[in-house]
Parts: C-alpha cells; sequence; structure tokens
C-alpha cells in the first residue's frame, strides 16, 4: 500500500491555472477538497477504531462482572 504523503504546498496557481479551462480549474478544485477530506478521515478512522476497541472492552467488563454477581447469587440461593 502506498502512503504518500500529499501537500496543498502546490496551488492552482502554481499548476498553470491561467491556461486551464474553468471546467479544468473546477475540478482541481474539486480534487483539492477531495485530497483535504481523504486525509481527514484518514486521520480519524484509527482514532475511532481505538475508540470502539476501547467501548468493546468496557462492555465486556461489565458483561462479566453483571454475570459474576449473578452466578454469586445462584450459588448463594442455592446453598442455603
Amino acid at each position: 500500500m502506498c502512503k504518500k504523503k500529499f501537500s496543498h504546498s502546490h496551488s492552482i496557481t502554481n499548476l498553470g491555472a491561467e491556461a486551464l479551462t474553468p471546467d479544468a480549474q473546477h475540478s482541481m478544485k474539486m480534487a483539492a477538497e477531495a485530497i483535504s477530506t481523504s486525509q481527514s478521515i484518514r486521520k480519524e478512522v484509527p482514532e475511532s477504531i481505538e475508540y470502539t476497541d476501547h467501548l468493546q472492552k468496557a462492555a465486556h467488563s461489565s458483561v462479566n462482572e453483571g454475570l459474576t454477581r449473578k452466578l454469586a447469587q445462584t450459588v448463594t440461593v442455592t446453598v442455603s
């Protein structure tokens, strides 16, 4: 997987926008916005995965503690 970083140091004017048609300029602007959005999403995904992992572990712990409590109550009632 290629992990090339794209920078916004190249603006449309650096690419010779004066020679581009309005449609091409619009396409270049849309591409720059798509790159920016993609970079934001790529940053958010690992953070979301980490947060989801934390929630999953918390849910497992809560369920395990509840089951342990119920089992202890059942053993106490059965032994009594």
